[in-house]
C-alpha cells in the first residue's frame, strides 16, 4: 500500500496547479494494490486485465434486469458474447501474471523460503486420490490442504471485523462489559497480532497449523476468527482435534452442521454409513458425540483437564447398548425442589443405538419418586404402542426397581 501511494503521489506532482479527477485517481490506486497484493505486480503490468474488468462489470450492470427466456432465441445477444470473451481474457491474463510471478520466484529462490507448500499438496492430493476423481470421503484426509487453507483463512480472513451486542452484564478477564455495549471485534488485527502469532504474523506459513488449530493458537480460541466463534465456526473443534481428525467426522453441511455418515449416505455423498474410526455399522451424529470408543476417550481426557482435583475420582458415564434383537428404554424423573414441578422424560432406541421413540412429559406438583414412577409408566405405554416385548429397561432410581 505505502509503494502504491507513493506512486500516486508522484504522479500528482506532474499535476501542480491543474485539476485533478480524484476518482479515477483512487479507483487506479485500488486496483494498484489488490495487484501487488494478489500477485506481487503493479497496476501498469495488469492495466489491461482491470480494463476488462471494467467493461464486464459495466455489461453486468446493463444487463442485470433485462429477462430471457431459454430457447426462444437461438442466437446469443452481443452483450452475453462480448461477456464471454472479457471472462476468458481476465482468466487467461490472471493466469500469466501468477505464471510470470512463479517463474520470479523460481529465479530469486522464494519458492523454498517457507516450504515448497504447492509441491506438498499436490502429493498429499496424489497420495490420497491418485489418478482417480477426489471424492467428499478423501477430502477430509488432505491434511496439507487443510493446513493452507486454514492460513489462508487466517492471513486473509474472509469477514475482517465482527460487531456485536452484549445482553448482560459480563467479565472479560477484568474487564466488565455492561448490558447494551455494542463490541467491534477486529478479526484481521487479531490474526495479525505479533503478541498472539509471534514476529512471523505477517508470512504465509502453511505449517503453521501442522498440529492443528489448538496449538497453533496455543489454545486460545479466540485468536482465529475467521468466520467468528460459536456452534458455527468453520474448521475443527480445538477440544476433540485429534478426533475429528482421525475419525473425519466433522463434514459441515451448508449451514456447518455436524453431518454424519448416517445423512451423508442419504444424500449420496457416500457408500459406507460405518464410523471410519471404530467401525461402528452405523455413524449417525450422536455416535460421533458420544457413542464412538475416541469421543468417549477424548471427553474423558476433558473431564480431567477441566477438574483435576487431589481428591476427585472421574467416572466416565456412557449409554450402553442393548444385545442384539433387544432394545433399551431409558426413563428419568426429576423434581424442582423450589417450586416442586415434576416431569419425566424417556427414549427407547434398539442395539445400534438408532431412535425408535421417546416422551417427554409435564407431571405439575408432586415427589421425584412420583415422576419415576410416572416416567416408568408412560415408558412401557410407549413400549406397547410400538409393539416391542423384549425391553431392556435403565433408570438411576434405587427405589422403583426396588418397589417393581
Amino acid at each position: 500500500m505505502t509503494a502504491s501511494v507513493e506512486t500516486m503521489l508522484v504522479r500528482w506532482k506532474k499535476h501542480e496547479g491543474k485539476e485533478i479527477e480524484v476518482f479515477e485517481e483512487f479507483r487506479l490506486l485500488t486496483s494498484e494494490v489488490v495487484s501487488r497484493t494478489a500477485f506481487g505486480s503493479s497496476y501498469l503490468e495488469g492495466k489491461n486485465l482491470f480494463e476488462m474488468l471494467m467493461k464486464l462489470y459495466f455489461l453486468i450492470f446493463k444487463n442485470l434486469f433485462k429477462f430471457r427466456f431459454p430457447g426462444i432465441s437461438l442466437l446469443k445477444p452481443k452483450d452475453e458474447v462480448e461477456s464471454k470473451k472479457l471472462e476468458k481474457g481476465i482468466r487467461e491474463g490472471i493466469i500469466e501474471i501468477v505464471k510470470k510471478r512463479e517463474e520470479k520466484a523460481i529465479m530469486i529462490g522464494e519458492t523454498d523460503s517457507f516450504g515448497n507448500w504447492q509441491e506438498e499438496a499436490r502429493k498429499g492430493i496424489l497420495q490420497i486420490f491418485g489418478k482417480q476423481t477426489p471424492n467428499s470421503d478423501g477430502l477430509a484426509k488432505l491434511k496439507t490442504i487443510g493446513m493452507i487453507i486454514n492460513e489462508s483463512l487466517w492471513l486473509y480472513p474472509p469477514i475482517v471485523s465482527i460487531a456485536r451486542k452484549v445482553e448482560r452484564e459480563v467479565r472479560l478477564g477484568k474487564l466488565i462489559v455492561p448490558a447494551n455495549v455494542e463490541i467491534f471485534i477486529p478479526s484481521l488485527a487479531i490474526h495479525h497480532e505479533p503478541q498472539l502469532w509471534g514476529e512471523d504474523a505477517h508470512l504465509f506459513k502453511w505449517e503453521r497449523f501442522s498440529e492443528g488449530i489448538a496449538k497453533a493458537t496455543k489454545n486460545k480460541i479466540a485468536a482465529f476468527l475467521p468466520f467468528g466463534m460459536g456452534p458455527k465456526v468453520t474448521g475443527y473443534s480445538t477440544d476433540f482435534e485429534g478426533l475429528l481428525e482421525d475419525c473425519q467426522i466433522w463434514k459441515p453441511t451448508s449451514n456447518e452442521k455436524i453431518l454424519s455418515n448416517e445423512q451423508r449416505i442419504r444424500r449420496h455423498l457416500t457408500g459406507n454409513c460405518a464410523c471410519d474410526y471404530c467401525k461402528w455399522p452405523i455413524e449417525s451424529t450422536l455416535h460421533i458425540l458420544r457413542d464412538c470408543s475416541r469421543a468417549r476417550k477424548d471427553w474423558f481426557q476433558a473431564i480431567i483437564n477441566t477438574n483435576s482435583g487431589a481428591n476427585k475420582v472421574q467416572v466416565l458415564l456412557a449409554w450402553v447398548p442393548p444385545e442384539i434383537g433387544l432394545v433399551k428404554l431409558n426413563i428419568d424423573g426429576s423434581c424442582r425442589g423450589s417450586t416442586g414441578a415434576i416431569g419425566a422424560g424417556g427414549v427407547l432406541r434398539d442395539h445400534l443405538g438408532q431412535w425408535i421413540g421417546g416422551f417427554a412429559v409435564n407431571l405439575g406438583q408432586g415427589e421425584v419418586l412420583e415422576a419415576e414412577l410416572w416416567g416408568l409408566f408412560f415408558g412401557l405405554n410407549l413400549a406397547i404402542e410400538k409393539k416391542l416385548h423384549d425391553i431392556v429397561i435403565e433408570m438411576d432410581s434405587d427405589t422403583t426397581v426396588l418397589l417393581i
